[in-house]
């Protein structure tokens, strides 16, 4: 079983159609932690990720669309960014799946 299936937390929702029917949808979340080495020295590296003009840029450059700086805050102990913007798949998606699939799709980012 993968590691991070421990922290894999998912809540029902019951959404009724009509009277005659109800569906239910499954909401996940998970967290990632993730390492990255940077040639280049902390300061600067925070500086890019909490700078928003390069935020912006960044994510034009991949191609995104509608692209908002939603919070950003930090101090000395701690940070949190949260963007929100709309991008396209990167792949193709399958085929039991395209019913589902939008061209754009609506992504909220939260790093703390």
């Amino acid at each position: 079983m993968p590691p991070w299936t421990d922290r894999l937390a998912n809540a029902h929702a019951f959404r009724c159609l009509d009277n005659r029917s109800i569906t239910k949808q499954r909401l996940f979340t998970m967290e990632l932690q993730l390492t990255h080495p940077y040639q280049t020295g902390i300061g600067r590296v925070l500086g890019a990720f909490f700078d928003k003009d390069h935020i912006l840029e960044k994510n034009a450059l991949l191609g995104a669309r509608n692209v908002h700086v939603a919070e950003l805050k930090k101090d000395e102990a701690s940070a949190k960014l949260v963007v929100e913007r709309q991008m396209t798949t990167s792949a193709e998606v399958p085929g039991m799946l395209a019913s589902f699939h939008r061209k754009w799709n609506q992504v909220r980012q939260e790093e703390h």
